[in-house]
């Protein structure tokens, strides 16, 4: 299992960057039951729950949390945290990037 744990990098990367994220309150490590390496991330707000990252057998990371949403595995820590984060760092009034981009409808009168 050793090779499945996070590095201290890892930890410092997590670290600062949940430091940045509005929201973020606080994060723990622990060993899940099956004996995972698990970093938890305590989110309040607009999203409260729980983030957990872990790292899979293949060395990616994958991240869990809100009714067990699993996102897509990355390979690079900062990136998997760019995108947990992205409903965090987003302005409250703020439309979901992909619909920000859809063009508005207009009347026709």
């Amino acid at each position: 299992m050793a090779k499945f744990r996070f590095t201290a990098q890892d930890v410092s990367v997590l670290e600062e960057r949940v430091a940045t994220v509005p929201d973020w309150d606080s994060w723990s490590r622990r060993s899940d039951k099956e004996g995972r390496d698990v970093l938890e991330i305590r989110a309040s707000g607009r999203r409260p729950g729980v983030i957990r990252i872990v790292r899979t057998e293949n060395g990616a990371y994958a991240a869990t949390g809100y009714d067990g949403w699993a996102v897509v595995l990355c390979d690079d820590l900062n990136q998997l945290i760019d995108l947990v984060a992205k409903p965090f760092t987003r302005a409250s009034n703020a439309a979901p990037a992909v619909l920000a981009q859809l063009p508005s409808r207009r009347s026709a009168a």
